[in-house]
């Protein structure tokens, strides 16, 4: 964290700077308890620091779930119609837990156009092309021996303390959200991550952080909020572990296999990656040696995986960078990190796109 703290005090130099000149500014962030928590680390340090500098925050500040882990062309385009109606001064986008993607490029590229500022908070592994295009960048990839575990919401949080802010709540229950091997999480703070899954996935018309700032500074809220999670997780548990297959390759890999499809609808708790990883959880226990679960069905593909597959050679955002190179026609989107990740087909070829996973897992040589 030492090592990335010119980059923090950029970010936080960025932010200062656009809120005293009344610049516009729009903060995106990833569908997902470390999206979100890194996102109010954001939006409250704009918010603390709005008055002293006369920043009309109604006006000038717009935020946005980002249902993909993409800054697309689409994206981008409706963001410089906002942009440009609010003010003609330089407006600033801010990005957290995602964008740094070569998936990105274009909405990046289209936004830069435009004249506007790019701040992206990210920790999963960057594309050089994507990089190019930002004003700052803070990610731990950036740090010799930085890893994922360095989550968005905990750098974001350490953007919030030079404004400011005190973030530690909010670092935590993102470090706990991402599963991050920096953190022995307490229970409150894993029950304040699963309620921020569920806002991100049910809030109606659309989740916001004002809103979600509403349920997690309120301790009733907050838990009426992980009742109704819970409950829905548990339930989605007992069904997938009924549809599950499991395959015991020859190299020593068990691979569990689960049709998802049917579970998951888009905007539902839980969504595919979740499904996938509480079939993992349950399977994980009675598996000794290296264990990969496949979440499919539909146009994706989702992965978990324990330490003893990573530790064997398994590393789902590198196979899924070769999937890109190997199928280019076959694979839309995808990355992650290297135990837990997800890839997006186009129509009609997630059959042969399977079956290629199974067959890198089974050429992993121990």
């Amino acid at each position: 964290m030492r090592r990335l703290a010119p980059q923090i005090s950029s970010a936080a130099e960025l932010i200062r700077s656009a809120v005293s000149c009344g610049r516009p500014i729009l903060l995106r962030y990833n569908n997902d308890a470390d999206g979100i928590c890194a996102g109010l680390s954001i939006y409250c340090s704009i918010l603390s620091i709005a008055g002293a500098a006369s920043y009309d925050a109604k006006k000038l500040l717009r935020d946005y779930q980002n249902n993909s882990a993409i800054y697309n062309h689409g994206d981008a385009s409706g963001d410089i119609l906002l942009l440009r109606g609010i003010s003609e001064a330089r407006p600033l986008v801010v990005l957290v837990d995602f964008g740094a993607n070569p998936e990105s490029v274009d909405g990046l590229r289209s936004v830069k156009a435009e004249g506007a500022q790019l701040l992206v908070i990210d920790h999963h592994p960057p594309g050089a092309d994507a990089v190019k295009l930002l004003d700052v960048f803070v990610s731990p990839w950036l740090a010799r021996g930085g890893t994922s575990d360095y989550c968005a919401g905990l750098l974001a949080g350490e953007v919030a303390k030079e404004l400011g802010l005190d973030a530690g709540r909010l670092q935590r229950v993102a470090l706990t959200g991402d599963r991050s091997k920096l953190i022995q999480p307490s229970e409150e703070e894993r029950n304040a991550s699963l309620a921020l899954d569920y806002l991100a996935e049910t809030a109606k018309p659309r989740n916001t952080l004002s809103h979600c700032n509403s349920i997690f500074s309120d301790a009733k809220k907050l838990e009426s909020t992980y009742g109704l999670a819970i409950s829905k997780l548990e339930q989605a548990r007992a069904s997938i572990k009924a549809l599950a297959r499991t395959r015991q390759l020859p190299n020593g890999f068990t691979v569990a296999l689960a049709d998802i499809s049917k579970m998951a609808r888009d905007s539902s708790f839980p969504p595919k990656g979740k499904l996938t990883g509480a079939l993992h959880d349950s399977l994980a226990p009675g598996i000794h040696g290296p264990l990969v679960t496949i979440g499919y069905g539909g146009d994706a593909i989702n992965f978990r995986a324990n330490a003893a597959a990573r530790a064997a050679g398994f590393n789902a955002s590198k196979m899924i960078l070769e999937l890109k190179e190997e199928l280019p026609n076959a694979i839309s989107s995808g990355g992650g990190h290297d135990v837990a990740a997800s890839l997006r087909m186009n129509k009609g070829l997630g059959k042969i796109v399977l079956n290629e996973v199974l067959a890198k897992i089974e050429r992993i040589r121990r």
